[in-house]
């Protein structure tokens, strides 16, 4: 717009009050034309878009930095193969396997802290519904349904229970005969 004003004065005014229309590209170009074109171009650009010499006010557009990143782009991609060939394929194999090691078994410890982890989440998460929705503790309905999955739940942990005594019974008496 400044090189507008410049080059014919009052075309800024023109610029911001609609009386020239023109796109941000035209008007930028006008800062690119040189400066004894730039009032021909500037009074191109006060006609109507129809009536206007195009080839006067295209001459000096660029395209924009997108389009010839596009263009560049394109240009360099053309000829590439899609594929890899074999070798080029075992290379990019060798390379992920080696990137990847192979995961490793948790042992008894390590399980221990997603019991532990497990039965604090129980703990919590229970504690909380007893917390918002007081009635599953008053309400007779919901306390038949507690009640059912307080069994399940005690059932499940005297299976473990005894598992574990059962195995530890036997460990001992190997030990010990």
């Amino acid at each position: 717009m400044e090189a507008a004003e410049e080059a014919v004065p009052g075309a800024q005014k023109e610029i911001l009050s609609g009386k020239i229309r023109a796109t941000d590209r035209e008007i930028s170009s006008i800062a690119k034309v040189p400066k004894e074109k730039r009032p021909e171009v500037v009074a191109e650009l006060r006609k109507p878009k129809g009536e206007r010499d195009s080839s006067i006010t295209d001459s000096y557009s660029s395209s924009s930095k997108g389009n010839e990143f596009i263009t560049t782009f394109k240009q360099d991609i053309q000829g590439h193969k899609k594929g890899l060939n074999k070798e080029e394929r075992q290379n990019l194999k060798d390379t992920v396997k080696s990137i990847y090691s192979p995961r490793r078994l948790a042992d008894g410890e390590a399980m221990m802290c997603e019991i532990q982890g497990a039965q604090e989440d129980f703990v919590r998460r229970w504690e909380m519904c007893f917390r918002e929705y007081p009635d599953i503790l008053t309400e007779p309905k919901n306390n038949e349904k507690l009640l059912i999955f307080i069994d399940r739940a005690s059932r499940y942990l005297q299976t473990v229970k005894d598992r574990l005594n059962n195995d530890g019974n036997q460990n001992s008496q190997t030990v010990y005969h």
